[in-house]
């Protein structure tokens, strides 16, 4: 997939303009109590070479922080407040005060939404009448309630001018949403029991396994169904731990000595409780002897199908790749004892060949050439390895496409919109300038979850009746690459 965008547009503004825009939550103008120091250190490296792993950094501190904002005095204030305010000094706003921030006028007339890490940051010629200490969730809300207003919000505009797009905008949005929407629930048994299943297979046993090492393999191996039933009883509450609702019986389990120094224990998970998708139905323990090393790995159904996950000795949950490949092309497929060995084997073989027949069709290097000179920014997004998608990128399109993205732990596979909206923040793009181009129904259906509009190609992976079934209109397909500079000037013309 080619993500393709219009041409950056830097603030370049320097006016302070003034809007009305919809109320933020209870804020405080004490500036005396931030401390913005490691935002500001991410921020100042980020910008140095501008790398997505430190712009997830910088994004990941700036979801946390409070910021400045530049407004006009704030209405609702009683006399001694609207006094203090005068006199430079901190007051804390009641909820009902309206708040007015003073946006930047770019020099297309467009405007942003300034935000400021620290008061040094806010230039002394570009004072405001008040400066607010605002969530910075609190920021992306105004911004998202008025985009008829406002183009993006942009961090410490004149020192680092750090542009974020609607895209970036939105996917905070949702984790905002997401942490406001965390609440306690109340569970139905069922629920319950499913939520203690992948607990003790993504949890549980991998740590104990971790911290016991050999002992803790061999206590597998010897107890077997007992030992995961000690688990179980953990998580129910004292006075309930009769409730379990599975036996020692519910699980089956292989050892397998590989070779001498290579041990893997098979547990198959009760069956019953691992048919929905979202649920762990078997692990791979392995213990290899000579480094004293565990590794761990779950088989999980998901909406995608069967897919192979890893927990890390710290805990954390990577997911690997899809099993599909690999599962079709062995004799009984996951069931088969050297499933993991072989998938492994895969996965370092086609790291090491995957240029071999694989390149450019033919005419894509020269539209590329012909976008990049018309000004267009570009990014690949694939379901590839990471890795191997951006060996391919620096062999072949390093010249003429910024940014490439391939399937990572931690991100969303295609057809989710994640790494669309990664791409979009490598670029610094506006969402509502960018156009996806791909030649599957999967790429349409990743439009259609970010959303944007979609070209389909006819010289790629699928037939033009497998695009058409799939709802590829017919305004937007092209059937050579050459085409795709001409059609993308008639899109914009026609906006």
């Amino acid at each position: 997939m080619l993500l393709v965008t219009g041409r950056k547009r830097d603030v370049q503004g320097r006016s302070m303009r003034e809007d009305s825009s919809r109320n933020g939550e209870r804020i405080d103008m004490a500036e005396n109590k931030l401390d913005n120091t490691k935002l500001e250190e991410a921020v100042s490296e980020f910008v140095k070479d501008r790398q997505k792993e430190k712009y997830a950094s910088l994004m990941e501190l700036l979801e946390r922080a409070v910021v400045l904002v530049p407004t006009l005095a704030p209405q609702g204030l009683d006399q001694e407040a609207q006094r203090q305010v005068r006199q430079g000094g901190q007051v804390k706003l009641p909820k009902d005060a309206k708040i007015m921030p003073c946006l930047l006028r770019k020099e297309d007339g467009g405007q942003v939404f300034p935000i400021f890490t620290s008061m040094p940051q806010i230039p002394k010629d570009k004072k405001s009448p008040a400066v607010l200490a605002m969530p910075f969730f609190s920021c992306v809300a105004m911004v998202m309630g008025n985009q008829e207003k406002v183009e993006s919000i942009v961090l410490n505009p004149f020192t680092h001018n750090v542009v974020l797009p609607k895209g970036i905008l939105e996917v905070a949005q949702k984790r905002m949403q997401a942490m406001q929407q965390t609440k306690t629930v109340k569970m139905t048994e069922k629920q319950f029991e499913e939520l203690v299943h992948n607990r003790v297979a993504m949890h549980l046993l991998p740590k104990y396994l971790f911290a016991h090492k050999e002992e803790g393999f061999q206590s597998l191996q010897k107890e077997e169904g007992e030992l995961m039933m000690q688990f179980y009883r953990e998580m129910y509450p004292e006075g309930k731990k009769d409730a379990v609702t599975v036996s020692p019986d519910d699980f089956s389990m292989m050892t397998l000595n590989l070779t001498d120094n290579l041990q893997m224990i098979r547990v198959d998970l009760p069956v019953e409780k691992a048919k929905k998708k979202g649920m762990c139905y078997r692990v791979y323990a392995v213990w290899l002897r000579d480094t004293e090393e565990v590794r761990y790995y779950t088989f999980e159904r998901t909406e995608e199908g069967n897919q192979i996950g890893q927990i890390m000795p710290d805990g954390r949950h990577e997911l690997v790749e899809q099993a599909k490949l690999i599962e079709r092309a062995i004799p009984q497929g996951v069931d088969n004892p050297a499933y993991q060995e072989i998938l492994s084997c895969f996965r370092q073989h086609y790291q090491i060949h995957c240029e071999e027949k694989t390149g450019p069709y033919e005419g894509v290097m020269e539209m590329l050439a012909a976008l990049k000179q018309t000004g267009y920014r570009m990014a690949i997004v694939s379901n590839k390895p990471d890795g191997a998608v951006k060996q391919l990128f620096h062999k072949y399109f390093k010249n003429y496409v910024q940014a490439a993205v391939g399937e990572h732990p931690g991100t969303k596979k295609k057809p989710a919109p994640d790494m669309v909206y990664q791409a979009l923040g490598e670029l610094s793009a506006d969402l509502s300038h960018a156009v996806y181009v791909g030649d599957s129904e999967v790429d349409l259906q990743t439009a259609a979850n970010v959303p944007m509009p979609c070209v389909s190609v006819l010289w790629g992976f699928r037939t033009e009746e497998e695009l058409n079934q799939a709802g590829a209109a017919k305004a937007h397909r092209i059937r050579m690459p050459q085409d795709l500079p001409g059609y993308l000037r008639c899109l914009n013309q026609a906006e």
